[in-house]
Formats: C-alpha cells, sequence, structure tokens
C-alpha cells in the first residue's frame, strides 16, 4: 500500500496523510487481499480482517470488539498479518485502483 504521489510506504500509519509528502488517502482507494492485512484498532491494537469484494472491513462496524472504543476505516492501522512481510508480499499486498 503506497503513496500515489511519493510511492512512500502507507502500512502501519496512523491517520489518513502520507508522512512523506502530505498527501490525503483513503483505503477505500485500495484493494486488499484476503489473508494478508489486519486493520487494527487504534486503541487498543486489537487486528480483523477484511471482507470481499474489496478486502476492508464492513462499514457497520463502528466499534471495536474489543475495547468498545470507536472505530471506522479512517481510524483503522494496516499492518501486514503475522508471517507476511510488507516486502516479501509487496506484489500481492494493496492495489491501488485507477479511478475511472
Amino acid at each position: 500500500m503506497r503513496c500515489i504521489a511519493c510511492d512512500y510506504e502507507l502500512l502501519h500509519c496512523v491517520g489518513r496523510i502520507c508522512p512523506e509528502c502530505g498527501t490525503d488517502f483513503t483505503l477505500r482507494e485500495f484493494i486488499f487481499e484476503e489473508q494478508k492485512v489486519l486493520f487494527h484498532c487504534p486503541h487498543c491494537d486489537h487486528g480483523i480482517v477484511g471482507a470481499k469484494p474489496n478486502g476492508l472491513p464492513p462499514e457497520q462496524i463502528e466499534e471495536c470488539e474489543s475495547c468498545g472504543l470507536a472505530v471506522g476505516l479512517d481510524m483503522y492501522i494496516v499492518r501486514p498479518i503475522s508471517g507476511v512481510s510488507a516486502e516479501s508480499a509487496e506484489l500481492q499486498l494493496p492495489i491501488h485502483q485507477e479511478e475511472g
């Protein structure tokens, strides 16, 4: 999952602004493959898997099932699943969707 402006690796980023160049991004811009990443609660680090068709967590989830605090697509921290490194799975990790 890389910034479309500067190619910075966005996995593990807190917030939705590239720390390298300041470009805004949203998780809806990416397609996530099954069993490659988890979406972590920013409060307690509890991870959940995404759902088909684009691999994102269900949008109806508004609170973390572990700590009960607010979560959502703009808050999750995306990390590779244990045993999957960003470098070794770079080509399989989220692919940027072109508009149109």
